[in-house]
C-alpha cells in the first residue's frame, strides 16, 4: 500500500509489505540443520520459520543461530582458550590451521549438522510465538510488542523479524527491521519533527562499538559475537581506522560446506 500521509501512527503492517502475499518458505521441526541451512544458502535467505509436524509455528532460526552452534563446537574442540573483553583484536587465539582442522569436521566435531532444526530454536532471538499480528495490525503496535518490549523485558536479546500468523498459528509472512527502515527512508515525513533531530536529542541508548582487526580469523569474530551477545562488530585496520563491519548480513548465502573458510581473516 502507498504510505499514508501524515503520521507513522496511521501506518499498518501492510504498508511495509508487498501488495500481494508471498509464500513464506518454512522448515519442519524434524528437518536436519544441514538441510535447512543449505536451503537458506540456495535462496540467499537469512532466516526460516520452523513449523511443527502438525503445521503450527514454533519459531524462527537464522544464520546467527547456526553461528552460535559453530562457536560452541569450536570452544569444546579447542579447550583452554581465553575470552578477552569486547573490543579486543581477538577473542580465542588459535592459528588458522587449528581453526581449519576444527571447521573441517575432523573427529566428528561437526556432527550437529544432522540434528533436527527444531532443537536450535532460540526464544531469545524472537518475539513471542503467540503474537497475533496481521497485515491490518498498526505498525507501531508491531514495533512495540514484537521488537521492543521483549528486549526491554529481558525475554529476548535481539529480534530482527516477527511473523504474521492466521488463527491456526500458521506462518503467513515475515516483517523485518529492514522493512521498517525502508519505509522510513522512503517517507521520512512519517517521522515528523523527529526526522530533523540529531541523534543525541532522540534519547537513544547508544552502544559501545566492538572492534576486531582486519586479520582476525572470521571464526574468532563469530566466537566473540556469541560470547558477548553481539549482532555486529566493527573492523579496523592496522592503524585503528574503521574499514568495515561484520554482521549476519555477511553470512547471506553461506553454506555449511564453507565452514572451513571461517578460518580466514574476516576482512
Amino acid at each position: 500500500l502507498p504510505p499514508p500521509v501524515g503520521s507513522l501512527q496511521r501506518c499498518r503492517v501492510a504498508h511495509v509489505l508487498p501488495r500481494t502475499t508471498c509464500r513464506v518458505i518454512t522448515a519442519s521441526e524434524e528437518d536436519s540443520i544441514s538441510a535447512v541451512f543449505e536451503l537458506l544458502a540456495r535462496k540467499r535467505f537469512l532466516s526460516c520459520p520452523v513449523m511443527s509436524t502438525w503445521g503450527q509455528f514454533l519459531g524462527i532460526v537464522d544464520v546467527l543461530d547456526l553461528m552460535e552452534i559453530v562457536a560452541e563446537v569450536c570452544v569444546q574442540a579447542l579447550p583452554g582458550g581465553e575470552f578477552g573483553a569486547p573490543g579486543s583484536p581477538g577473542v580465542v587465539h588459535r592459528t588458522p590451521q587449528e581453526w581449519a582442522e576444527v571447521l573441517q569436521g575432523g573427529a566428528g566435531k561437526m556432527d550437529f549438522r544432522l540434528k533436527p532444526v527444531g532443537s536450535i530454536i532460540n526464544p531469545k532471538h524472537q518475539a513471542p510465538v503467540d503474537s497475533d499480528f496481521s497485515r491490518d495490525t498498526p505498525l507501531l503496535q508491531v514495533l512495540k510488542e514484537g521488537f521492543v518490549e521483549p528486549v526491554l523485558s529481558g525475554a529476548a536479546s535481539h529480534i530482527h523479524r516477527v511473523v504474521l500468523q492466521d488463527h491456526a498459528h500458521s506462518c503467513l509472512e515475515l516483517v523485518t527491521q529492514s522493512d521498517v527502515v525502508k519505509l522510513l527512508a522512503s517517507c521520512p515525513a512519517l517521522l515528523e519533527d523527529l526526522a530533523q533531530k540529531p541523534l543525541h536529542k532522540l534519547r537513544m541508548k547508544l552502544k559501545k562499538l566492538n572492534l576486531v582487526s582486519v586479520d582476525t580469523p572470521a571464526v574468532e569474530v563469530v566466537l566473540m559475537m556469541h560470547q558477548f551477545n553481539l549482532t555486529a562488530v566493527g573492523i579496523v585496520d592496522s592503524e585503528g581506522a574503521l574499514v568495515g563491519n561484520f554482521s549476519a548480513s555477511d553470512l547471506r548465502g553461506f553454506a555449511l560446506a564453507n565452514l572451513p573458510s571461517l578460518a580466514q581473516p574476516v576482512w
